[in-house]
């Protein structure tokens, strides 16, 4: 009953543990249209709460700024002039901190969907219990998911 009420307010409930946690996005300032955020809701719609192997943090940016640190989550994606870019792998914790690489770049919005949903699907099935993304994309290959989405080898 209380989730229904913070629906019907626009607000939601995401389960705690093993899920893709809400999207974490900057502040839109140079306006929520411009900056793509009906992009933004419609992934955060298809990706929270998924069950995966261990928590996994999306991020999503307006533009290359980066006020929404796409580029140290699990998933980052950055809008740009053409499109969208996705980023995986990244880190903000740790000794092995690093930079998420790009995957795609100035995706259309459905390829960005289906990018993050095979990506999801990847890792869930293939993911070793309480396996962190970052661990999981240096163990099976950044070149073996880019394969899985692109059809080709990275450059």
């Amino acid at each position: 009953m209380l989730k229904e009420e913070f629906e019907q307010v626009g607000l939601a409930c995401y389960p705690v543990g093993n899920f893709v946690k809400n999207l974490r996005t900057c502040n839109f300032c140079k306006g929520a249209e411009e900056e793509g955020m009906p992009v933004a809701v419609e992934l955060n719609r298809r990706l929270a709460g998924r069950p995966v192997p261990f928590t996994l943090r999306p991020a999503y940016t307006g533009c290359p700024i980066g006020c929404g640190e796409p580029l140290i989550h699990d998933i980052g994606v950055m809008k740009v002039r053409g499109g969208y870019n996705l980023y995986i792998g990244g880190k903000s914790k740790g000794a092995d901190a690093r930079v998420g690489v790009l995957l795609l770049e100035e995706a259309t919005p459905e390829e960005l969907y289906g990018a993050v949903e095979q990506i999801l699907e990847i890792y869930s099935g293939q993911g070793k219990r309480r396996e962190p993304f970052a661990k999981f994309v240096d163990r099976y290959g950044f070149e073996n998911i880019y394969h899985a989405i692109t059809g080709s080898s990275p450059q």
